[in-house]
């Protein structure tokens, strides 16, 4: 078990599952966790009723034998409080603002750019094969040979 916290009277932490009178020796605090699950058609009362006839034994094992100022601290039904997610004002105002910005960043991806992005597509595609003034202006010039792009290769390896 794990214990997020500095406890310098903190001797030992104790797991368990089953009520054992050893356990209860000598104990200072106990904090019992888990409940009987609350079902849709019951109401908290009925979730009540059910959780003191879990910890009854228990309490009843602490009252014999733990210490006189034992504190006892009851999680009966976590799931209730815990298992909602609530989002946070802030939380969902940071998911609305990523949303938007990614939808801003498209829209003006394709406003500023559709048409040569249009253009690119078709011409990949096998469109169009229109031809960009760089590429026409290189066919001018013999392209260099493979074994040139090896030798600089190699060089920068050594280097």
């Amino acid at each position: 078990m794990r214990v997020d916290a500095t406890f310098p009277l903190l001797k030992d932490v104790v797991a368990m599952t089953d009520i054992v009178v050893e356990t209860c020796t000598g104990v200072n605090m106990e904090v019992m966790g888990g409940g009987f699950p609350k079902k849709d058609d019951m109401e908290r009362k009925d979730v009540m009723s059910k959780n003191i006839s879990i910890y009854k034994s228990r309490v009843s094992a602490l009252e014999k034998h733990a210490t006189a100022s034992c504190k006892v601290l009851v999680f009966a039904n976590p799931q209730d409080v815990l298992s909602a997610p609530i989002s946070s004002a802030a939380y969902s105002c940071n998911s609305q603002l990523v949303l938007a910005t990614l939808t801003a960043t498209m829209v003006h991806v394709l406003l500023f750019s559709g048409c040569d992005l249009w253009e690119q597509s078709k011409s990949v595609f096998g469109g169009s094969k229109k031809e960009d003034i760089h590429t026409k202006l290189m066919k001018k010039y013999k392209s260099a040979p493979t074994w040139w792009f090896i030798v600089i290769l190699a060089l920068n390896i050594v280097l």
